[in-house]
């Protein structure tokens, strides 16, 4: 492999042209290199180097704002990289050097790299690994294997999340650096040297930099238009023109096109103007925008079709003119139709397909209720006068294209927190049939590619995020690479090539990586007029810029050489694009009357290649004149298949006398493509054909055909053709078409009529197949029918003694349908397929089913499954799984009875998820035995640091709050003195009873309460007749209302101001906040030397805000810092110079020794960036001004009887004859200084707070630091 990235102007012969452009390339625009793996060193477990074994790495890093990530690797046997509990990718090749681009992984906050490392048998192991971070201020930041990795020899529950505590796990042991640690040090080397360049490439092919990302910014979409010059849209941002201004090959020149259009992410210039999907003046829209006046800038923006909502990366995407002069529109599953389609379109009548009720919804909200269709495809007409659904049952895909035979495919990726649980689905390449259902709903609704009623993928891409696509239909590639189609793949930095192969009725592909890069964040693909591959990259704030790649081979010239005419037309390179379309245009105009008959003697002529002939055909529907029907109809009759197939096709667009019958003709073609597109044909024209010529499609293993079929059944009224369909004796014409009938006419009767039909067909022989299909059928009867077992009892019991078979397939489908029928039996049944060896991922479809199915099983059996499911979180890599876990142990509890759910309370520590679930079941007065128990379960639970532990400990805080007895409260005034960082959630369990001791701690909290927590606290407060001693509470109740985000949470505020201190301001009948600005100048009035009650600000030019330092130390996923290297930076930040830390720093300010156990991490951090904010009164400064004008400000203390000591900021300690003082006045700022943490890195302030939640051993001479204890480390 070999590359450069480069841009410089082309001319001449391609190969000396290659040769200067990598001459002058390397001299003007030398490359950036990444930071360097000669760094890292090869790593493994202590004393465990020479055997076998499985080790699992941890490295954890911060995020702060968008950044783009990129890791290499390799490892000595093999490896699988996570990020943030997702698979990224894997390899078994130890002599090389992988490189994945983990952007779309990352997270704001705590991330982490984690690894599965194998060595199979004895002898070296190593694994050697950088992570190279680029923040979005430029800077970076590389993490190496070294001893600060993190390494256990088993994969503990949640191990791979960021929050995981691995103060437990060992260091990783050193082995050596590289190029230098043996055996891996040559090979290594020359892995590495292979991959220096930013992009890799085939050796005939070179990757040249176009357009500077300082010029573009970070790139969505672009396409170039009729004159070679390029649109293209920044992200947040305008569409800009990019033109290439001397003709140079160079694109040079790059201005604004459009203002009023933002994140668009899909652009098609046609007819001189460019329609563009985007934010405008009309909101989200297909817009066209025109530039009447030529001067490079659109004057005329018009909205076609409009979304719901903003721009977004599930919205409208790519814009593409199809063979029939049609505009095609991608919309990802996000997308609100603003205008209903019409009712007529391919795509209809579809339903959410899921039987059993209620779904499990992707946990973290993810397209939560998004109904059914999903992402689709649209078409509409060049004014936007019409919409129809042509496709759907998509996720999101960004692109589409259309391929050499002018079909319709597209990418579109899963979630991929979801790979590994059943209803995750790889990356796909699909065809996009007119009518055709791809199957993706929310949650885990997705359907399976089995289903009889949906179409499977073409190709399956493994993990990735696909962005843009282009087909190649130039001249300028070898010819491999013809007729290809590119995919980029954002997430891998990947630009893959896939070859189609005609399969039936649809494709069959094949792929190969074309550009690999580090990164490649490519977000769209084109073909220039030169015949390169442009691809432009950006996206999430990532670095833009417009690239090509060239063959550096030379094409010979009968190729280049096109012809004239008429044959210059046929030959046009890349018709379908803008500068394709003007070139044939221009031929057009200048052959005047013979262009339509010369076209249809192209057409005519058999001696012609069918792709010419077609390719005639498609110019005339473009360009007039349209083809005729008497041209047609003769055309379908040609002994090529290709030629039929395009006849068929037009014939949908141009109705006649005769086409109708014609078509019907062609559905008898031994071609299953042309019958494909007759069908579909078929259906465009609204024409329906007669059942007996549909049976056989309607029974083709071709899904592809089969799904044409029914969409032309469906053109006719039902009643011409139930009756046909039920009672049909081909068993696949009668599955397919009951899934159609069950569409049109949904009711009782039709769904009894085919279930029926469908038990007796099970009582004979079925294909494997047939069967899984059968059971698909039966489970849209029920869904529209809604029967229970007991209106359909032969069919449950038939259902029930099928489980478990021996097909995979079929047992999904059986529990499916079990569990709708609440099958109890044959629980034992179930409970042995738990227990066998089936593949994991079918254990766990049953086990996510079970709730349905288990409601007369014994204890003994419930608690088997509901251990199953827990276990399962240690063993499946899905991010996402635990999640959907706590969803089920939740609804297992929901038919438990009181013992059990009791038990399982007691259980809590291994099942946290179903422990929360009982909490909502128990009483709001509960037993002293119960609340004991809580009490214990609580004390067990702090040693675990675990997202469930953690949610269930919050839920008994709720249920001891609401309990309310004195025991309770007391082990909640505990945990608050004793958990500073959980003390909002406390603060509201013991508002529920704000009088006696929980009355101090209450106010206490008001210093860190925020939003809904404050307000709920706030009215408690109202309710007690007490009153603070000192201003600092009032300021803190003013602050909080000035705070609040809504005027309810402000009058609440204002409330407890007027109860504790009995005064009400004079604008009592204004808004909340005049009355908050009032409340201000009566503080300062009454507490003149009090601090100023006002929110703090970030300091101008500071290096982080509040909000960003708080989100890296104090969110869910925070793992723990370095200790030593917290120490440092304690030292670095000036910490030391005025406070101790166990042994370490002086004794001026405040001992931080306990500071974790008596302080919020938002205390803590507001004394740091802000220390004027709170100011105790030991350490409240003065300004002294002696008797000869000088003056000293500090921290006064009495040194002697006749003299004074000043602290000053600057650790300088000044002493004063009293006698010599004149004034002595109180300072409202404080002798720290603020800013001291912008000194320090984003790493190094999360060590700095880990050290300062250490426990420093005292007895050590400098303060050595141990852990502390689990339980004190919350």
């Amino acid at each position: 492999m070999s590359s450069t990235s480069i841009r410089t102007p082309l001319s001449g012969p391609p190969i000396v042209c290659a040769a200067l452009a990598v001459i002058s390339g390397l001299l003007l625009f030398p490359h950036e290199t990444r930071a360097a793996i000669e760094d890292a060193r090869w790593i493994w477990a202590p004393a465990r180097r020479g055997a076998a074994n499985t080790c699992y790495f941890r490295k954890t890093f911060a995020v702060s704002g968008d950044a783009t990530a990129s890791v290499d690797i390799t490892c000595d046997e093999a490896y699988e990289l996570y990020v943030n509990g997702v698979r990224v990718g894997s390899d078994d090749n130890w002599e090389s050097i992988d490189t994945h681009l983990i952007t779309p992984y990352l997270v704001p906050g705590r991330n982490a790299v984690t690894v599965v490392a194998r060595k199979s048998q004895s002898g070296p192991a190593g694994l050697l690994a950088e992570v190279d971070l680029r923040t979005a201020d430029g800077s970076r930041r590389s993490l190496r294997t070294d001893s600060s990795w993190k390494v256990n020899l088993r994969a503990t529950s949640g191990w791979q999340r960021p929050g995981f505590n691995d103060s437990r796990w060992a260091r990783a042991r050193s082995l050596g650096a590289f190029g230098e640690t043996q055996p891996w040090a040559s090979v290594a080397k020359a892995a590495k040297q292979e991959q220096n360049a930013r992009f890799r490439v085939d050796r005939e092919f070179r990757v040249e930099w176009m357009v500077r990302p300082e010029d573009t910014g970070s790139l969505l979409a672009f396409e170039f238009n009729e004159f070679g010059h390029i649109v293209a849209s920044q992200e947040k941002g305008p569409l800009l023109l990019i033109r290439d201004t001397n003709n140079d090959g160079v694109h040079d020149k790059v201005s604004t096109y459009c203002e009023e259009i933002q994140n668009c992410q899909g652009i098609l210039p046609l007819n001189g103007s460019i329609y563009a999907t985007g934010d405008g003046p009309e909101g989200l829209a297909l817009y066209r925008l025109s530039d009447t006046d030529r001067d490079g800038v659109a004057d005329e923006v018009q909205a076609l079709v409009k979304f719901g909502g903003k721009a977004g990366e599930h919205g409208p995407h790519a814009v593409r003119l199809g063979p029939d002069g049609l505009i095609y529109l991608v919309v990802g599953n996000h997308t609100e139709l603003v205008d209903e389609p019409r009712p007529t379109s391919p795509y209809r009548d579809f339903v959410e397909g899921d039987l059993v009720q209620p779904r499990l919804e992707d946990p973290d909200g993810y397209a939560r209720g998004r109904p059914a269709p999903g992402g689709m495809i649209l078409r509409t007409d060049t004014n936007g006068s019409f919409v129809e659904r042509f496709s759907g049952g998509l996720r999101n895909p960004y692109d589409i294209v259309f391929n050499a035979k002018g079909d319709l495919v597209t990418a579109d990726s899963d979630m991929e927190w979801d790979d590994g649980l059943p209803w995750y689905r790889p990356t796909r390449l699909s065809l996009l049939t007119a009518g055709s259902e791809h199957g993706w709903r929310s949650g885990w609704a997705k359907w399976p590619e089995y289903f009889v009623d949906s179409v499977p993928p073409i190709y399956e891409m493994g993990p990735g995020s696909p962005a843009g696509m282009a087909s190649y239909d130039h001249i300028m590639f070898p010819v491999r690479f013809h007729n290809a189609v590119f995919v980029g793949d954002w997430a891998r930095g990947q630009i893959r090539a896939l070859s189609l192969e005609q399969d039936g009725a649809a494709y069959k592909a094949t792929s190969r990586v074309f550009v690999e890069g580090s990164p490649l964040n490519v977000t769209d693909l084109a073909v220039g007029p030169d015949g390169a591959l442009y691809f432009s990259t950006g996206g999430r704030g990532t670095e833009g810029g417009i690239y090509r790649v060239v063959w550096l081979g030379r094409v010979p010239e009968e190729v280049r050489n096109r012809g004239d005419g008429i044959e210059a037309a046929l030959n046009q390179p890349q018709p379908a694009s803008a500068w394709g379309r003007q070139e044939v245009a221009t031929i057009k105009k200048q052959l005047g009357n013979l262009w339509g008959s010369e076209l249809a003697e192209v057409a005519s002529d058999r001696r012609r290649q069918p792709a010419e002939r077609v390719r005639a055909l498609e110019l005339m529907q473009l360009y007039g004149p349209f083809p005729t029907e008497d041209l047609l109809v003769a055309l379908s009759q040609d002994r090529s298949a290709e030629i039929r197939a395009a006849s068929a096709f037009f014939m949908g667009l141009h109705e006649g006398p005769a086409t109708t019958s014609r078509l019907i003709e062609l559905l008898e073609d031994s071609s299953r493509r042309v019958a494909r597109l007759s069908c579909e044909a078929l259906a465009r024209l609204g024409e329906p054909a007669p059942v007996a010529s549909l049976t056989p499609l309607l029974a083709s293993q071709d899904p592809f055909l089969a799904t044409a079929a029914g969409t032309v059944l469906k053109q006719a009224p039902v009643d011409q053709w139930r009756d046909d369909i039920v009672e049909a004796k081909d068993l696949r014409a009668f599955l397919v078409g009951s899934s159609v009938l069950l569409s049109q006419s949904p009711d009782k009767e039709t769904s009894l009529a085919i279930l029926d039909r469908c038990g007796k067909i099970m009582g004979g022989f079925v294909s494997d197949d047939d069967f899984i299909d059968l059971l698909r059928v039966c489970q849209l009867g029920l869904l529209h029918s809604q029967f229970t077992a007991e209106e359909v009892p032969q069919l449950a019991d038939r259902l029930a003694s099928e489980f478990p078979a021996g097909d995979y397939r079929m047992n999904r489908e059986l529990v499916r349908l079990l569990a709708y029928f609440s099958a109890r039996e044959p629980s034992e049944r179930y409970l042995d397929f738990l227990r066998g060896e089936a593949p994991l991922a079918e254990k766990i479809h049953l086990a996510l089913h079970a709730p349905a199915l288990i409601g007369s099983w014994s204890t003994a059996d419930r608690f088997e499954v509901l251990q199953f499911i827990e276990k399962t979180r240690e063993d499946i890599g899905s991010a996402s799984y635990g999640r959907y876990v706590d969803q089920v142990s939740r609804a297992f509890v929901e038919n438990m009875s009181p013992v059990e759910r009791s038990r399982v309370l007691r259980q809590g520590r291994r099942w946290p998820s179903a422990a929360l679930g009982t909490l909502a079941k128990l009483p709001k007065e509960i037993p002293a035995s119960t609340r004991d128990e809580l009490i214990a379960l609580d004390k067990e639970l702090s040693e675990l640091d675990s997202r469930e532990a953690t949610r269930l400990r919050t839920g008994i805080v709720a249920v001891l709050a609401r309990n309310g007895d004195e025991e309770s409260m007391h082990h909640l005034r505990e945990l608050f003195e004793a958990e500073p960082d959980r003390r909002d959630v406390i603060a509201v369990g013991l508002a529920q009873d704000p009088h006696g001791d929980n009355w101090p701690l209450l106010v206490r909290s008001l210093a860190i309460l925020e939003g809904k927590f404050a307000a709920a606290v706030l009215v408690k407060l109202n309710e007690v007749d007490r009153q603070p001693e000192t201003a600092t509470e009032i300021r803190q109740v003013i602050l909080l209302g000035l705070k609040q985000t809504n005027d309810g949470g402000r009058r609440q505020a204002i409330e407890l101001l007027k109860h504790w201190t009995g005064h009400e301001t004079q604008n009592a009948e204004a808004p909340p906040v005049e009355q908050l600005a009032a409340w201000q100048s009566w503080f300062r009035e009454n507490y003149p030397l009090e601090p100023d009650p006002v929110v703090p600000q970030d300091a101008s030019g500071a290096r982080y805000t509040f909000s960003e330092l708080y989100k890296l130390i104090n969110d869910d996923d925070q793992p723990e810092g370095n200790l030593e290297q917290g120490r440092l930076a304690y030292q670095a930040a000036k910490c030391a110079s005025c406070h101790r830390f166990g042994r370490e720093g002086e004794d001026i300010g405040p001992d931080l020794t306990t500071i974790s156990r008596r302080f919020h991490n938002k205390e803590i951090l507001e004394a740091i960036v802000y220390p004027s904010h709170v100011i105790s009164d030991r350490y409240a400064t003065q300004t002294v001004i002696t008797v000869d004008g000088q003056t000293y400000t500090g921290i006064v203390q009495l040194a002697d009887d006749e003299h004074i000591e000043v602290l000053q900021s600057d650790g300088e300690k000044v002493s004063l004859p009293k006698s010599e003082v004149e004034e002595l006045a109180p300072n409202k700022t404080s002798i720290m200084p603020s800013g001291l943490l912008d000194t320090l890195s984003e790493q190094q302030v999360v060590d700095l707070f880990h050290y300062l939640s250490s426990a420093p051993d005292k007895s050590s001479p400098r303060g050595r630091l141990s852990e502390r204890p689990a339980e004190q480390r919350r």
